[in-house]
C-alpha cells in the first residue's frame, strides 16, 4: 500500500471512531431526578441555589453548575454527619463514604470502558462496510485479470484503486478489533457485576446505619437527614466526572473543597469573610531575531489576590502586584505594590457584574488580555452574554458584547468590541471574533477567526488562531501536564493587548507559531517552558523568543 492511501484510510478509520470515543459524555443531559434532588436539598437548607433562582430544573442548570451546587451540600453533610445553619447530626457515616466511593469508582471505570467499546463498535463497521467493498473489487480484479495475457495484466491492475494489501490490512484491523472486544466485553461485565453489588451495599448500609445522636433544631429529624443522604450519595455518583474536573480528588469524596487558587474569579467561593491567596512566578526569556533588538529579561512577579465578602452575593476584591527585573535590558521597569485591580463583583437577578479595575480577556487573550476599568455584566445559560463597557489598560473607551456557549465536548464563542484612541496613539478599532473548541479524550483543537475594520498598509483585515493541546494541566496535581501547539495569523488591527510571551507587541501584525508545555511539579508548583517563532507581516522580518517560568500558587 503507497503512503497516500495509507494515510487516506487512517484518517478515515480515525474519523468513523471519534464520534463514540467521545460518545459516553458528550453533552450528557442533566437527569430530571437529579434536579429534584437539589430542590429537595435546597429546601431543606442543605444547599442555597443562586440568588434569583426558585426553581433548579426552570434554571437548566449545567453538569457544572450541578456539580459545584453538589460540591457545597458535601460542605454540609460530610463523614462525621450534618452541621448547618438548621441542624447538626453527630454520627459516624464514614461507612456510608467508603461504599459510595467503591460504587463511584465502579461507575467511572463502567463508563470509560464502555466508551472504548462502542468506539471499537463504530470502527469495526467502518471496516466491515470497506472490506465488503474491497472484497467485491478484488472479486472483479482477479476476474478481469485472468481473462488477459500476462503481459496487459500490470496495466489492468494500476486501474484498480484496492490493492491486495489494503485488502488484508482491512480484514487484520477487523481480527484485531473482534478481540479487543471480546477483552472489553469481559471487563464490563465485571464493572457491571461490581457496580450492582456496589449498589446493593450501599442502599443496604444508608438504610440499616442510623445516626447515633440527633440535635435537631427547627423540628428536624433523623428521617429528613436520612433522605438527603440518599439524594445527595445518588448526586454524587451522577456527577462524579464534573466533581473530578474540578479538582476533588481521586473520587468524589472530597478531602477539600477549596478551589485552585489559579481558578478565575466566579470559581473562587470562600467561605470566609476575608480571603487572601496568591502567585509567586519567576521567568526567564530570550529575544532575538532580525525583526528586533535582541534583549534578554529576567522577572519575579509577586501577586496577591483579596477578596472581603460583603453578604452572600456581593464582595470586593482586589489584586496587588510586586515585580523585580534583574537584568539591565529588560526593557520593563521594578514597580513594587502597584495595585492593579479593585473592583465590586456580585449578583443581581440572574447578572453577574463586575465594576471597577477588574482582569478582562477577550478571544482567548488573541486580542486583549490585561487589567479593563469600567463595568462588565454577563447573563443568560446556556448561552451566557457578557457586555463591557469602559477603558482599556491604555485609556481607549472600550464597548463589546459576546456570547459564549459550553457544552459538555465543544464551546463556541462570538463578539465584537470597539477600542478608541489609546494613549500609545494607537489608532481606533472594531474586533470582531468567531472561535470554536473540540474536545475529545484527552484533546483539543482550536480555531478563532478575527477581522478588523482597521486594515494595515497591505491591506489586511483579517487574522486566525488554530489550536491543538494535549494533556490537562491541575495545579493541584502533581504530575499533570498539558502541550499545545498554535499558528498564528494576526494583521495589526486583530489585536489590541495580546496574552501571549512573544514579540506580538512589537511587530507590526504577525504569523508564526508557538509551542507550550506546562508540567505540574508539586501540587501548587508549575514550570512552564514557550519558544516562539514569528514573521512580521508588513517585512517579512523574524523574531523568536524562549520564555520559561516557574510559578507557585498559595
Amino acid at each position: 500500500m503507497n503512503k497516500r492511501n495509507l494515510m487516506k484510510m487512517s484518517i478515515l478509520m480515525f474519523l468513523s471512531a471519534v464520534p463514540t470515543q467521545i460518545g459516553y459524555t458528550a453533552d450528557k443531559a442533566v437527569p430530571s431526578w437529579a434536579y429534584e434532588s437539589v430542590q429537595e436539598l435546597a429546601n431543606d437548607g442543605i444547599v442555597t441555589l443562586p440568588t434569583g433562582v426558585d426553581d433548579a430544573e426552570r434554571a437548566k442548570f449545567t453538569r457544572r453548575d450541578m456539580a459545584l451546587l453538589v460540591a457545597k451540600a458535601m460542605h454540609n453533610i460530610n463523614d462525621k454527619g450534618v452541621a448547618s445553619n438548621s441542624y447538626e447530626l453527630v454520627g459516624d457515616s464514614s461507612v456510608v463514604t467508603t461504599k459510595a466511593k467503591v460504587l463511584s469508582d465502579a461507575v467511572y471505570e463502567l463508563g470509560k470502558v464502555s466508551g472504548r467499546y462502542e468506539a471499537l463498535n463504530v470502527e469495526y463497521a467502518a471496516c466491515e462496510e470497506k472490506y465488503n467493498r474491497y472484497l467485491l473489487e478484488m472479486e472483479r480484479k482477479a476476474k478481469a485479470i485472468s481473462n488477459i495475457s500476462a503481459a496487459k495484466q500490470p496495466k489492468l491492475e494500476q486501474g484498480y484503486k484496492v490493492t491486495a494489501e489494503e485488502f488484508q490490512t482491512v480484514a487484520r484491523r477487523m481480527a484485531e478489533i473482534n478481540s479487543l472486544r471480546q477483552s472489553y466485553q469481559g471487563s464490563m461485565a465485571q464493572l457491571q457485576a461490581k457496580k450492582a453489588a456496589a449498589e446493593k451495599d450501599l442502599q443496604s448500609i444508608i438504610q440499616t446505619q442510623q445516626p447515633t445522636e440527633v440535635a435537631t433544631k427547627n423540628s428536624m429529624n433523623t428521617g429528613s437527614y436520612d433522605n438527603d443522604v440518599v439524594k445527595l450519595d445518588a448526586l454524587k455518583v451522577e456527577f462524579d466526572k464534573e466533581l473530578r474536573d474540578l479538582g476533588m480528588g481521586a473520587s468524589y469524596v472530597a478531602n477539600s473543597y477549596k478551589t485552585s487558587t489559579e481558578a478565575d474569579a466566579d470559581k473562587l467561593a470562600e467561605d470566609a469573610k476575608y480571603s487572601l491567596s496568591g502567585e509567586a512566578r519567576f521567568s526567564y526569556s530570550d529575544n532575538s531575531g532580525s525583526a528586533i533588538d535582541g534583549y534578554r529579561q529576567s522577572r519575579l512577579r509577586v501577586r496577591l489576590y483579596g477578596t472581603a465578602r460583603i453578604n452572600d452575593d456581593w464582595s470586593l476584591r482586589g489584586m496587588l502586584e510586586a515585580d523585580k527585573y534583574f537584568l539591565n535590558n529588560n526593557h520593563g521597569n521594578t514597580d513594587w505594590f502597584n495595585f492593579d485591580r479593585y473592583y465590586l463583583h456580585g449578583l443581581t437577578g440572574a447578572t453577574t457584574l463586575d465594576i471597577g479595575r477588574f482582569g478582562y480577556n477577550i478571544a482567548e487573550g488573541n486580542i486583549y488580555d490585561t487589567s479593563f476599568k469600567g463595568i462588565s455584566a454577563s447573563v443568560g445559560n446556556p448561552i451566557k452574554y457578557t457586555f463591557v463597557a469602559g477603558q482599556t489598560d491604555g485609556n481607549a473607551e472600550t464597548y463589546g458584547a459576546t456570547a459564549r456557549y459550553k457544552s459538555y465536548d465543544y464551546d463556541m464563542e462570538a463578539g465584537v468590541h470597539q477600542f478608541g484612541d489609546d494613549k500609545w496613539n494607537s489608532a481606533s478599532r472594531t474586533i470582531a471574533h468567531a472561535s470554536a473548541n473540540y474536545y475529545f479524550d484527552n484533546f483539543r483543537l482550536g480555531a478563532i477567526y478575527l477581522h478588523s475594520n482597521l486594515a494595515d498598509t497591505d491591506g489586511n483585515k483579517d487574522g486566525y488562531v488554530g489550536t491543538f493541546a494535549y494533556g490537562k494541566l491541575k495545579t493541584w496535581e502533581k504530575g499533570t501536564y498539558e502541550f499545545q501547539a498554535k499558528y498564528y495569523r494576526q494583521p495589526m488591527g486583530t489585536y489590541v493587548t495580546h496574552t501571549m510571551n512573544g514579540l506580538a507587541g512589537r511587530l507590526d501584525g504577525f504569523k508564526g507559531f508557538g509551542l507550550f508545555f506546562y508540567y505540574t511539579l508539586n501540587p501548587n508548583v508549575v514550570a512552564g517552558l514557550e519558544y516562539y517563532r514569528l514573521r512580521n507581516l508588513l517585512s517579512d522580518e523574524t523574531g523568536s523568543t524562549l520564555w520559561g517560568q516557574v510559578s507557585y500558587y498559595f
